[in-house]
């Protein structure tokens, strides 16, 4: 079982881990100067577990004074707290995995899910976004999903990702991370043959991307219930729901989840008891595995379809039409959002959900994020309501249809209703500046609408469950043409 050693209950403890090895090895390959003389410093202060929760749920994952991690590209490869070994990318994940302390249960629980994700391939780009490989700020711009790396980092969560790697290895961000048209389509072993399984770039790439992984898995609670799971299996459904936010594993019984338990349980079986291997034979690309899912273009598990919405819907809204508090969110979707180019929560100060965290508790923010993530339109527009209905109405795969439904029955699962302000594409006297959408019938779910409210109510079952009544109250119906 993982032991978080670094975080005490209502401490945090800030250390900066000058070994003698670390600085030895910058001096030997590094341009040193100093007047004086540099000695360990111990930081530690009293915090609230009120305060802990914050900065989990804000991503804020450790902080060192004085940092001393960013480099050049000129400079020496910081020193990685996993250690890797092996000739494989399978071996190479394992081993530094175990070297940071993990049971072998949840390490082949954690691999089945990278190796449905980017093929171990820590370089890898979310191939189906190839057209913007050179154009995006992959490093800088959190506002679309986007995945890079092991596990298909997306978002804010990529973003933070990358920070992590230019500070400890500048000059590996540059030369191959940056390099997508070169790096991007690389699985794990291709990786490695192509960097020729190289201790000062190989080792580094695998063991800094892991540490980044398990430092983040310990900044959130909701992430670190991994930690807890004591069986194959059960690791590799909660890493699946919890930190890939993946919809359909949320259904056991689905291909999708029984695709990554099966990869986890192979590889246990191959792993169990060792934690070092030899770098000696040879490498061939039959030690990777072509999955179906990696083929599935890094979705996260969304396929697109309705049954992909529909999970999500469920994982992230409440099926209460009156949850209380109101403005309380699932963890799922606090999570979960991350992965869409959704940007707000702000513009709520002395609302209810100001106490608690503002982002998504807004009907914009939901439908926005919701359609993008489950696949059913990975380019669904953000913005407010107007600026939504507006980009809807200006595109060719999308169309309004609100006359021809007649009842409820003329719906589709994944129709938006939308009450935009902005002429000419509101309909008269329609000006609450709100959008729902349909989700159909779904298993424990009361409503077939879901939606949520600006600052005051978050993503949940609505009250109003019939189609009909937006329809009559002049909301337009917003149909993806697949």
């Amino acid at each position: 079982m993982y032991n978080n050693g670094r975080r005490k209950r209502g401490v945090i403890f800030f250390m900066r881990r000058f070994k003698f090895k670390k600085v030895f090895s910058v001096l030997a390959c590094c341009v040193f100067v100093a007047s004086g003389v540099i000695l360990p410093v111990n930081y530690a202060f009293a915090i609230t577990e009120a305060q802990l929760d914050k900065y989990a749920e804000a991503g804020v994952i450790f902080y060192e004074p004085d940092d001393t991690g960013s480099r050049t590209g000129s400079e020496c490869v910081g020193e990685s707290e996993a250690k890797v070994s092996g000739t494989t990318a399978k071996e190479k994940v394992w081993s530094g995995l175990k070297s940071l302390g993990l049971s072998d249960e949840i390490t082949a629980g954690i691999m089945g899910n990278m190796q449905g994700e980017s093929g171990f391939g820590p370089t890898r780009y979310e191939s189906s976004h190839r057209s913007e490989w050179e154009t995006f700020d992959w490093e800088n711009d959190p506002a679309r999903a986007h995945g890079v790396g092991l596990i298909q980092w997306s978002g804010g969560r990529r973003v933070k990702m990358f920070k992590y790697m230019r500070e400890k290895a500048s000059s590996l961000v540059d030369n191959y991370l940056k390099k997508p048209v070169e790096y991007g389509p690389l699985r794990g072993n291709e990786f490695i043959e192509k960097t020729g399984n190289s201790k000062d770039v190989t080792d580094p790439f695998f063991a800094h991307e892991l540490d980044f992984l398990i430092q983040e898995m310990k900044g959130s609670k909701w992430y670190s219930k991994v930690f807890n799971e004591t069986t194959v299996q059960g690791a590799a459904v909660r890493f699946s729901v919890n930190v890939e936010g993946c919809a359909k594993c949320v259904d056991t019984s689905s291909q999708s989840v029984k695709n990554r338990i099966a990869m986890a349980q192979a590889i246990y079986d191959e792993f169990h008891g060792k934690t070092t291997f030899t770098s000696s034979v040879k490498l061939t690309k039959d030690n990777e595995e072509e999955t179906e899912e990696e083929e599935e273009e890094q979705t996260g598990c969304y396929s697109g379809d309705e049954a992909s919405l529909q999970a999500l819907v469920k994982l992230w809204a409440w099926p209460e039409t009156d949850h209380q508090p109101n403005e309380q969110r699932k963890p799922e979707y606090i999570e979960g959002i991350k992965k869409s180019s959704y940007v707000g929560g702000g513009g709520c100060s002395g609302k209810p959900c100001a106490a608690t965290g503002c982002a998504g508790v807004d009907c914009g923010g939901f439908v926005h994020s919701v359609v993008q993530v489950s696949g059913w339109d990975p380019k669904y527009p953000g913005g407010i309501v107007s600026t939504q209905q507006t980009a809807l109405a200006k595109r060719s795969d999308w169309e309004d249809v609100w006359q021809s439904v007649k009842s409820n029955a003329d719906m589709k699962v994944g129709d938006v209703l939308i009450c935009g302000s902005k002429s000419p594409y509101k309909r008269e006297n329609c000006n609450s500046g709100h959008v729902v959408i349909y989700v159909g019938k779904i298993d424990g779910f009361p409503s077939e609408i879901a939606s949520a409210s600006w600052c005051t109510r978050a993503p949940s079952a609505s009250k109003r469950g019939n189609a009909m009544y937006y329809i009559n109250q002049g909301y337009s119906v917003y149909r993806k043409i697949k």
